[in-house]
């Protein structure tokens, strides 16, 4: 499988992305997308979500805000992997280990979602380092997995 095999979507072009983007003129708000393609919840949620753990308007997010407001979601399962800037692999190889599942992945400066072997995100570049990374797991998941 070369890299040309892993398949992009450019999910900033989608509805809910354009919309928010209009309504609120934000920018750097890739933690909210990431977020968004993962869980299916509206922009403006996922925005108040991370507010709660620092985000501001028009502003980013450092990688380690990022971790602790995702390992404290309530609705959301963030089983979160063994990649870090030490155990390095980039997101080309991210995909052909992983292509069934929601992943939340963040880079350098970074963050973007990988749905079923699919990179969505604005970029295709596929050889950036994945610094963090989590299987997500809807509500739905973890009480089929707890009821096993």
């Amino acid at each position: 499988m070369s890299m040309n095999d892993v398949k992009t979507f450019d999910a900033y072009k989608t509805e809910g992305i354009q919309s928010y983007r209009e309504t609120t003129r934000d920018t750097n708000y890739c933690v909210l997308a990431a977020l968004h393609f993962v869980t299916g919840q509206p922009m403006d949620i996922c925005n108040k979500f991370f507010m709660r753990y620092g985000r501001r308007y028009r502003k980013g997010m450092m990688t380690n805000e990022v971790v602790k407001a995702l390992s404290q979601s309530k609705h959301y399962y963030f089983k979160k992997g063994d990649y870090d800037r030490n155990n390095k692999i980039t997101i080309n190889q991210f995909v052909k280990k992983h292509p069934v599942g929601k992943y939340y992945l963040v880079v350098r400066g970074h963050a973007l979602a990988v749905i079923d072997g699919v990179v969505y995100d604005h970029s295709v570049r596929l050889t950036r380092r994945v610094y963090t990374a989590f299987r997500v797991y809807s509500p739905e998941e973890v009480a089929k997995l707890r009821n096993k």
